[in-house]
């Protein structure tokens, strides 16, 4: 499946720029769609502890910044330096580097975020095949999640 191939080029390409051949397991895969009002904080992928196992972080943007969305750019540090994102192209970077997204205010804004791992008992390959699918997430919390509401809202910038 395209999704599949989609993932091992990016661990491919994240193994490359880390020097980690063979050492990167993908340790979860979505696909992120941002609606107006939606946007994050600086924070680290890693800033939970949930999270830690979290090493190398991956976002490809499906959709064109200005043609298809208004808002959201993407930044490290701090907003003075955001880049809109370019259909196709790809931040590469370590989960413990801070980085966000302003605010969304127009259209919806479309990325896969793949975040991978150094251990191989954390790959989502492993959880999926021990854990079938459970029905997807209804109620408000998915909405609140939609509109940028979730928890993520409230993580502490790193």
């Amino acid at each position: 499946p395209a999704l599949l191939r989609a993932r091992q080029l990016l661990r491919d390409a994240a193994e490359e720029i880390f020097d980690d051949f063979g050492g990167l397991f993908p340790e979860t895969t979505v696909t992120v769609g941002w609606f107006p009002g939606a946007g994050l904080p600086v924070h680290t992928d890693n800033c939970q502890d949930y999270l830690q196992q979290r090493h190398v972080t991956v976002v490809v943007w499906l959709n064109e910044g200005e043609r298809d969305f208004q808002g959201g750019e993407f930044f490290f540090d701090d907003e003075k330096n955001a880049m809109r994102p370019q259909a196709g192209h790809a931040a590469i970077f370590g989960a413990d580097v801070p980085h966000g997204l302003t605010a969304v205010t127009g259209g919806l804004r479309v990325s896969l975020n793949v975040w991978f791992t150094r251990n191989p008992e954390a790959a989502e390959d492993l959880r999926l095949l021990q854990h079938p699918p459970r029905a997807a997430a209804r109620g408000p919390a998915l909405s609140l999640r939609l509109f940028g509401q979730g928890p993520q809202q409230q993580w502490r910038g790193d």
